[in-house]
């Protein structure tokens, strides 16, 4: 990891020694709040794929097949009838959907060290 001096004031000092080693206090308090910073960020992807689910009234993988399988003419029809705007949509759906897999990546990075 990255190298870098950090001063923890006094107050909180005195309260992590008691339950041992400042380090290890220290490294549980930031995977603590990495972990928050991570399950807000998943919350806000999950919500805006949600949003997409709602609109299109299927999960992504179920559109993406829709709009990529040659066998399902009506699926692409239907779409471009309903939503002319569907493929502007489409590519920030699929931007949450990577940015949520990236987090939960993170995120099992974390629980896993």
């Amino acid at each position: 990891g990255v190298n870098c001096q950090v001063t923890i004031p006094d107050k909180y000092q005195e309260i992590l020694q008691i339950v041992g080693d400042l380090q290890v206090a220290v490294d549980n308090a930031i995977r603590r709040y990495a972990l928050d910073i991570a399950s807000e960020q998943i919350e806000k992807c999950e919500k805006e794929i949600t949003h997409f689910q709602n609109k299109y009234g299927c999960a992504y993988e179920t559109f993406l097949e829709g709009i990529t399988d040659g066998n399902n003419p009506e699926f692409l029809e239907n779409l471009n009838h309903r939503h002319p705007t569907w493929e502007a949509d489409f590519n920030v759906w699929e931007t949450y959907v990577e940015e949520l897999q990236r987090w939960r990546n993170r995120v099992r990075k974390l629980l896993t060290d």
